[in-house]
């Protein structure tokens, strides 16, 4: 009989933590930009602005996955973090498809958020 235990030793949870950190700040960072880049095409359409935030979520999927799956092997470790990435970007750019104004207190605040959720789980730790 074989059983395996995965050990749980500092070096993995700071690495798994430095992963996490790298990817929600480039997602967060890819997401609001990228709403903000759609803020003008509200001005004439709506739909338009929809269609840029369908595109941009389409083309940073199909990027993202590409390179996580052709670059594997010099992506190393941050394959998580370019997993994470993908998904930030997805929750940062939500709240830019509402009809509320202004569109970008939602995803501004989101992060936000995680920063405050982040500082105090880092400190009670």
């Amino acid at each position: 009989m074989i059983s395996w235990f995965p050990s749980m030793d500092v070096a993995s949870v700071a690495e798994k933590t430095l992963q996490r950190i790298v990817g929600t700040l480039i997602g967060e960072f890819i997401g609001i930009a990228c709403g903000f880049l759609s803020l003008p095409l509200q001005m004439t359409s709506v739909v338009l602005q929809r269609i840029f935030i369908g595109c941009c979520i389409a083309v940073l999927s199909f990027v993202i996955s590409f390179a996580l799956v052709q670059y594997k092997t010099s992506l190393g470790k941050y394959s998580y973090a370019c997993m994470l990435c993908l998904l930030t970007t997805g929750i940062a750019l939500l709240p830019f498809y509402t009809d509320e104004r202004p569109k970008y207190y939602k995803g501004v605040f989101r992060v936000i958020n995680w920063y405050r959720c982040f500082g105090s789980a880092h400190l009670l730790a």
